[in-house]
């Protein structure tokens, strides 16, 4: 998910930033402290994959819209973002498995354990 990187790249740019503010600041400014160009390119387009930064992005606004609230629920907010967007991560994770269950009936003890 790349959270660190995320973490690092909101911390350094303004809320309203661009998808071109998002480039700047990680290829021209390095914000993230990669190594090379390379890997600041890489960095790029693998966070505009994960995330879309961009404010057009009803997921991105939201998540950036949340982010100073609760520190500690970060890891949450980057998550349910990547799973809109990563339909492998969707498909491997406990949120396919409650989905596929028949909606509206009540879970035993057995059934809920099993999405850990």
């Amino acid at each position: 998910m790349m959270l660190s990187d995320l973490e690092r790249l909101l911390e350094e740019t303004p809320a309203e930033a661009m998808v071109d503010g998002y480039r700047e600041a990680i290829v021209d400014e390095n914000v993230l402290g990669k190594a090379t160009a390379a890997s600041r390119q890489r960095a790029f387009r693998c966070l505009r994959k994960l995330y879309a930064l961009e404010q057009d992005d009803d997921a991105f606004r939201a998540l950036r819209f949340l982010w100073n609230g609760n520190i500690s629920s970060r890891p949450l907010l980057a998550l349910l973002a990547v799973l809109r967007r990563d339909p492998l991560l969707l498909a491997t994770s406990c949120c396919r498995r409650l989905r596929d269950l028949e909606g509206g009936r009540s879970r035993s003890a057995r059934e809920t354990d099993s999405f850990r």
